[in-house]
């Protein structure tokens, strides 16, 4: 339809105009109570949340079952085609990554609470001295450090002490913590069923996509959210690879000066960089929190070295590895980094890789064709 057709159907007009109108007034009405929306939405999110995870962990690990039936099961005379072993073997696979990462973690953040223990004593007089020199009296609310820690029998009392105290609170925490860990298990268990009826979900969306478009536009909407779990896939696996590498440059350098707990604070560092803007902060604060009780100097080398290793991250490594793999420069990833934050904080900073991936998608797959053909026609 072009101009002329729009002037001589005026009721047009009229129907567009109207439905730009209630458009508005929608997105006025959203805005307006932005946080009864979210509000909203937060409840009935909560009420599909072991779907969500479910959902969420089905369409992380169907590569990888994808990847191990093309490599062990491609001649495969079972009735499934080895599907089934597949998605066990990659469930299991992500599970023993887990299980190596604690074994990692948990027996070096035991060291270092002993350490903290054995050491307090030294470290309550200085720190009391030192609160003090910047007028600071804490044992005017009750708080002495030059006792130090005390005797075993005082300390026990004191943790009894503050059990009784606190135990509705501690029995709250550990409620919060089981229905966690349940949640997460059923969360579990769905995503096997889900990537299990990988087949069927499949193939019940295209016929009903197939219902309500012709068979040339039901290509087009298959390519394209095709290439968008592409995208996604590719930033979410290039993440992981990315924290991985902080994690190991980290070790290295540790490793190199001889600092302790380097599993420790090297899987804390590689795990928090996934978090956007206030991981690699959070990380870098952790360990050298770790470090500062056994050498305060080690603790200033590891964040000045932090400091560099995140300029390094930001500047060169991410635009890099995001844009080899997403077919984005990275003058387009720092944009994006740049007015995603500026928008949506947090949030527009973890989004802005794929969502620019996608928008340079649309742009060169959907835009500038519809154009070139457009041009060519008119010729």
């Amino acid at each position: 339809m072009n101009w002329k057709d729009l002037r001589e159907n005026k009721w047009l007009i009229v129907f567009f105009m109207s439905t730009a109108g209630c458009i508005a007034v929608v997105i006025y009405l959203l805005l307006r109570h932005f946080g009864v929306v979210t509000s909203v939405l937060g409840t009935i999110i909560g009420f599909f949340r072991e779907v969500i995870i479910g959902g969420i962990l089905a369409y992380l690990v169907n590569p990888i079952a994808i990847k191990i039936k093309k490599s062990l099961f491609k001649n495969s005379k079972l009735k499934d085609g080895g599907w089934a072993l597949s998605v066990t073997l990659a469930l299991i696979l992500v599970l023993l990554l887990l299980v190596f990462l604690l074994g990692l973690v948990i027996p070096q953040l035991i060291d270092s609470i002993i350490s903290f223990t054995e050491q307090a004593e030294k470290y309550f007089p200085s720190l009391s001295n030192g609160l003090m020199n910047m007028g600071i009296d804490l044992s005017l609310i009750g708080i002495n450090f030059d006792k130090g820690p005390g005797s075993l029998k005082e300390t026990i009392s004191t943790v009894f002490e503050f059990t009784v105290k606190n135990g509705s609170a501690i029995l709250d925490v550990l409620t919060g913590a089981g229905k966690g860990i349940l949640s997460f298990a059923l969360s579990f268990i769905l995503a096997i069923y889900l990537i299990s009826a990988k087949d069927e979900i499949k193939q019940g969306t295209i016929r009903l996509i197939r219902a309500l478009v012709n068979e040339k536009k039901t290509e087009g909407i298959i390519n394209f959210f095709t290439q968008c779990s592409r995208i996604f896939l590719h930033y979410i696996y290039y993440s992981l690879i990315e924290g991985l590498l902080i994690g190991v440059i980290n070790a290295v350098f540790m490793l190199i000066l001889g600092m302790p707990y380097v599993s420790l604070v090297s899987v804390v560092v590689g795990v928090c960089n996934l978090i956007p803007t206030v991981g690699p902060i959070i990380g870098g604060l952790i360990g050298a929190f770790v470090l500062v009780l056994e050498n305060p100097m080690q603790a200033l080398f590891f964040l000045i070295f932090t400091v560099v290793l995140q300029l390094f991250d930001g500047y060169i490594l991410k635009p890099k590895l995001f844009g080899n793999s997403l077919g984005v420069s990275g003058v387009l990833i720092m944009v994006a980094f740049v007015v995603g934050g500026n928008i949506f904080g947090i949030v527009g900073i973890l989004l802005s890789i794929p969502a620019i991936a996608i928008i340079d998608m649309i742009y060169h797959e959907y835009i500038l064709k519809w154009l070139e053909n457009r041009r060519k026609k008119s010729e």
